[in-house]
């Protein structure tokens, strides 16, 4: 099933277990991960963003549904990391992708980004 178009999934006291590279069809298992990472695990957060509408994601009601998706995700954190959100494998632009976070983490309160 999708999430619907508020939600988000956080999962906290995440731990990785292995190394991995790609995403989407190239995504690929590259051995086990050798557990350097220090700290307390870290939360993870999950979100979708819109898929198979290149042509019309600048119409208001979609930039609004991924603008708020990302406000619940990020709701909470001190430190937010997305890499090419929704760009990749679901054909959107780079630029709105990056400002709708930009926009979402300054209204949560996310010192960096």
């Amino acid at each position: 099933s999708f999430l619907q178009d508020e939600e988000a999934v956080r999962v906290s006291g995440a731990a990785q277990f292995s190394r991995y590279a790609g995403f989407a069809s190239t995504f690929e298992f590259q051995g086990d991960y050798d557990g350097r990472r220090r700290g307390a695990p870290p939360t993870v957060c999950a979100m979708d963003a819109l898929q198979g509408c290149a042509r019309i994601q600048f119409g208001r009601g979609l930039v609004l549904r991924d603008l708020n998706k990302a406000r619940a995700a990020f709701d909470g954190a001190r430190t937010v990391a997305t890499g090419n959100w929704g760009c990749g494998a679901f054909g959107n632009d780079h630029v709105l992708k990056f400002l709708q976070q930009w926009l979402a983490a300054s209204d949560a309160g996310v010192e960096r980004l």
